[in-house]
């Protein structure tokens, strides 16, 4: 939610780095599903409720590999930042062997990375419009406030369908041109308006739910973790971690 909003203010995010997941091709039409990651299952409970089937949902959370019988190999690519030592390779354990780390060249990653190429901020406008329009049909003449909706009965399965929703909503065209960079011959056109679109969507719904929020508000919420954290802020953030505070990922 937008930082000016009461509910943000209740559950300030102090050195959160969202995840970044990143999935697609250059041509475009293809669109594989999200990885889930979390630091615990999901609670079982919330897909009883709704009767979903876990391995029917719009993202994929572990086993991979294994559940299709293929064989263990992976590539970890990352960039330089301070906090990934350029030694990593030796302190795997044996059982993970069969993952290769590469590095990618200083300062290179928004130059290259074809997901960070306005891409991943769409999708989060998407989410974030979508998140809004579930918002305000709870709340609208059912005498609930956005307060209980968000404490009470937002949970994981209405995140993982807006999610889903959201993802839907990002188009071929979309994928194809964040690969400009990269590999511009195979671009077909710059892409579309959907990001400005859905920006001014989630500003007049916010506004018709009373919050104070503005383009600028929506702006800044996306960009958040566009800058990775240093060594010192990634350490702050295990460490509360490991003192039991509660963060939440949007």
């Amino acid at each position: 939610m937008p930082k000016r909003t009461f509910i943000t203010q209740e559950n300030k995010m102090p050195g959160h780095k969202p995840k970044k997941d990143r999935h697609g091709n250059a041509c475009g039409d293809l669109k594989v599903k999200p990885l889930l990651v979390d630091h615990s299952e999901p609670p079982v409970h919330v897909f009883k409720k709704y009767k979903v089937q876990k391995e029917r949902l719009s993202v994929m959370c572990e086993k991979i590999l294994l559940d299709k019988d293929l064989p263990l190999k992976a590539i970890l690519l990352m960039d330089n930042a301070p906090a990934h030592p350029p030694g990593l390779e030796e302190d795997l354990l044996e059982e993970f062997q069969f993952i290769w780390i590469l590095f990618l060249p200083p300062n290179t990653t928004p130059l290259i990375q074809p997901m960070d190429q306005q891409l991943i901020s769409n999708f989060k406008k998407l989410y974030m419009k979508e998140m809004f329009r579930r918002c305000l049909d709870m709340t609208d003449g059912s005498g609930s406030t956005l307060a209980d909706y968000w404490k009470h009965q937002f949970d994981i399965v209405g995140c993982l369908q807006l999610i889903k929703t959201a993802r839907e909503g990002v188009s071929q065209r979309n994928l194809n041109a964040c690969w400009r960079n990269l590999w511009p011959d195979c671009v077909v056109s710059p892409g579309n308006s959907t990001q400005q679109s859905a920006v001014v969507e989630i500003v007049s719904l916010g506004r018709t739910m009373g919050l104070e929020v503005s383009e600028e508000d929506v702006t800044e919420l996306v960009e958040i973790g566009s800058i990775d954290l240093s060594t010192k802020g990634l350490l702050a953030l295990q460490q509360e971690q490991q003192q039991g505070s509660c963060l939440l990922h949007f």
